[in-house]
């Protein structure tokens, strides 16, 4: 998978690869995370839909429209789990047909990046937030499994944006501890990434850029820095 709504495959072990060809890969394909289970092959983009192939990537078609996916995986061919935005998790008990959303914890407002379960009731997610989550109910309930954030050096720091709430244009400022490459990115609240602010390496200093949103309408958005290995998310409110 690429960041241009592409699949590739091989038959070689790596040696060679072709693109599958997915029709309208929608408007922004960012395609994320892949889940795999007999011949069935899910694909997870940043526009809402969710792409499936049944017969190992010769042809595509949206089983979904509705929630994208940032994380995916399925234990076999009916049961999956797909990580939404906003925390939001979500169920197949028929391949994708139909997806039921499960119980999560409301007060994260991070994006479910990773899946794995083992069966159809134990597995674990991890969200931008720095949280793991654990469920034994097949995620009827979920845990959260707490980590001593003492053994983690933070390489960043990403602050509330002023004004918020904003008209047109508002100053994103963060704190880089540790050089890296750092990208900075928007997303409306279906998830969607709607807007890369930079993607480059940062030296360790403070820093402060200015988000021109005025070619967007009012609403809840969300901009996130990654770098490091470790994403952080705030909100902001547009108001026009």
């Amino acid at each position: 998978m690429c960041g241009t709504g592409r699949v590739f495959k091989t038959t070689d072990r790596g040696e060679n690869w072709f693109d599958t060809e997915i029709v309208d890969p929608g408007m922004f394909p960012m395609f994320r995370k892949l889940g795999v289970a007999n011949n069935n092959i899910w694909v997870g983009a940043g526009n809402p839909n969710i792409y499936k192939s049944t017969n190992f990537g010769e042809s595509w078609f949206v089983c979904d429209s509705s929630i994208g996916a940032f994380g995916i995986s399925f234990i076999n061919e009916n049961t999956g789990f797909i990580g939404g935005g906003l925390n939001k998790l979500y169920k197949t008990t028929n391949g994708g047909t139909n997806f039921v959303r499960q119980r999560t914890d409301s007060t994260s407002l991070a994006f479910i990046s990773s899946i794995d379960f083992v069966n159809d009731t134990i597995g674990w997610y991890s969200c931008a937030v720095g949280r793991i989550y654990k469920t034994t109910s097949g995620g009827e309930v979920l845990t959260n499994i707490v980590l001593n954030h003492s053994n983690f050096v933070k390489s960043f720091q990403l602050h509330q944006n002023y004004p918020n709430p904003f008209n047109s244009q508002t100053k994103i400022s963060f704190t880089i501890k540790q050089s890296g490459n750092y990208n900075l990115e928007i997303y409306n609240n279906l998830g969607q990434r709607i807007r890369e602010v930079f993607n480059k390496r940062i030296s360790a200093g403070v820093y402060e850029t200015t988000f021109d949103a005025s070619g967007l309408n009012s609403g809840v958005y969300f901009y996130r820095l990654t770098g490091n290995n470790i994403s952080l998310t705030k909100k902001f409110v547009l108001i026009k």
